[in-house]
């Protein structure tokens, strides 16, 4: 895979983001994972964030990831520091995470929060995308990570952590409405004092679609 071609597949989703096809990609999965390899290759860098570019293929949607480091001083090495991400169908097929276990979240946000973005996304993607289709400046072409929110994440004894869509109802002044957003969350198994085996969920989430929060700094983007 060629820069170029990575250009190209980010660029077919701009060209059909306000369009009827837009919808069928959007909803044809929901999560994607990011292994610790690949996290500790953006850490020694030290970015602000992780963005997050969406792109198309052959009627297929996913997304290109690199650093912000990265992507400012334009040092891709496409399959190490900038990465593509196929969108599972299930939470995630790499690390399963039943929604039912969301319960006892710590940290930027509550599990209760975590599961109604999610959820929102999942019941009322389409509604969503009917109401701004033809709004090319609230659309997403990227999403951006605070780094932050992946340290925290594998800082709990994880060896990957998963990515959810989800819908977000934005409340500041550079926008306010429903958008798309992530949700980083980090499942980690321990043992307890009587050594019984239990899950430890943690979610973290101030991410920012781009549009409509800016595309400054997300140079695989065209003009």
């Amino acid at each position: 895979m060629t820069l170029e071609d990575i250009k190209q597949h980010i660029s077919q989703w701009n060209e059909v983001r306000t369009t009827n096809q837009a919808l069928p990609l959007l909803t044809q999965g929901i999560s994607f994972s990011i292994t610790e390899d690949q996290f500790l290759i953006w850490e020694a860098l030290q970015p602000e964030t992780l963005n997050c570019y969406l792109a198309v293929e052959d009627s297929k949607i996913f997304f290109y990831i690199t650093d912000s480091v990265t992507d400012k001083n334009e040092s891709y090495t496409p399959g190490t520091n900038l990465i593509k991400k196929n969108l599972f169908r299930e939470v995630s097929e790499e690390t399963p995470i039943a929604l039912s276990l969301i319960e006892n979240a710590v940290d930027e946000i509550s599990a209760t929060e975590a599961k109604t973005r999610i959820l929102n996304w999942v019941l009322f993607a389409e509604s969503w995308f009917t109401e701004i289709k033809d709004k090319a400046t609230e659309i997403p072409r990227a999403i951006s990570i605070p780094f932050v929110d992946l340290k925290e994440a594998f800082s709990k004894d994880v060896t990957n952590v998963t990515i959810i869509l989800a819908l977000n109802k934005y409340n500041e002044e550079a926008y306010k409405g429903y958008n798309m957003d992530l949700i980083v969350v980090s499942n980690s198994p321990f043992n307890t004092v009587d050594d019984t085996n239990q899950s430890f969920i943690a979610f973290y989430d101030v991410c920012r679609p781009k549009p409509p929060f800016g595309q400054s700094g997300l140079n695989l983007l065209d003009s």
